[in-house]
């Protein structure tokens, strides 16, 4: 299988699983209660749809002042974008020209809703987040599945899990949910800054628009470890900022559904999208000397899952994906 070998071009083969480090990242009681970050995040996970979120938590506490930390130039171009969340056919993120010659950003509904839901259920694997009166026994392959099964079946919903979780758990699920959805935002600006929006699709060759992408990443990136270095005010954005090393597990969302499109005949090696393992091995090259140590075990570990989950769900379905 094609697909299969192009696995085996990468270099983080695992010998063994690699679990996620978590830093102490809970913010203090002072910030936000434990019972207004849980209704918050229910609200967050049941009405994702709403471009009040949006609007709210994500333009106002995070888009804001973040740009307020890059150069004038990056401010100045990026200020009139506005984003929403949308119904969308691709499973996915995307920025386009406004009728008004400025830039949209469209976020596909079901995938913020599968961010919540991995940022949760992440949690209800770790003993030491599970509240001591909840019988949930949920394996991380479960989760793996689960939301492979969410993208072949438009009809599934998740279901809402920090009811399960103790006050630290809500916390750290809340902020490791905004900080993947904070980078596929930056990701779309970056789009936008470096100006391919400007050009012609169409003109593009298959090797224009995977190395478009690969820029977009890189730079994200790069912004996120410049304000991380620089933040000194805003204590969302920070609590958000110091969760960065744990966004790259967006990618393993991504790559599931990726798994979940392959499979459906939806994309095919030669996509205009690199493949995601492809993307965390550019990341890892390209931004290495941004890295601290426990952003590089923070990016392994996620490619290392991925890579283990793909072949396993691989093997398991005897899917010939060409």
């Amino acid at each position: 299988m094609r697909y299969y070998a192009h696995l085996n071009n990468h270099s983080f083969i695992p010998e063994e699983m690699l679990s996620n480090e978590y830093l102490d990242l809970a913010p203090n009681d002072s910030d936000k209660s434990y019972e207004e970050l849980r209704e918050q995040e229910k609200l967050n996970f049941e009405r994702i749809s709403s471009d009040e979120y949006y609007e709210g938590q994500i333009t106002k506490n995070l888009i804001i002042p973040f740009f307020s930390y890059l150069s004038s130039d990056v401010h100045e171009k990026l200020k009139d974008v506005v984003f929403g969340i949308l119904v969308t056919r691709e499973i996915n993120a995307f920025a386009t020209k406004a009728p008004n010659d400025g830039a949209i950003i469209v976020l596909n509904n079901r995938l913020m809703k599968a961010f919540h839901y991995y940022a949760q259920a992440i949690h209800t694997t770790n003993k030491e987040f599970v509240a001591d009166n909840s019988l949930i026994d949920i394996k991380f392959k479960d989760i793996a599945e689960k939301i492979v099964a969410y993208f072949y079946n438009e009809e599934m919903e998740f279901p809402f899990l920090t009811t399960h979780l103790k006050k630290e758990g809500v916390v750290v699920a809340t902020l490791l949910c905004t900080a993947m959805e904070f980078f596929v935002i930056l990701h779309e600006y970056a789009h936008i800054y470096l100006g391919h929006l400007d050009i012609d699709p169409s003109t593009l060759t298959y090797e224009m628009k995977q190395q478009r992408e690969l820029e977009a990443d890189i730079l994200a990136f790069k912004w996120i470890y410049q304000v991380r270095d620089a933040c000194n005010s805003g204590i969302y954005l920070k609590h958000v900022l110091n969760m960065s090393p744990l966004s790259v597990e967006a990618f393993f969302v991504l790559g599931l559904v990726e798994i979940a499109r392959m499979a459906r005949g939806e994309i095919t090696l030669e996509g205009s999208h690199p493949l995601i393992l492809d993307r965390l091995s550019n990341i890892m090259k390209k931004c290495e000397d941004n890295l601290s140590e426990y952003d590089k075990r923070s990016i392994e570990s996620t490619f290392n899952t991925l890579l283990y989950y793909t072949k396993n769900l691989l093997e398991k379905n005897e899917l010939n994906w060409d």
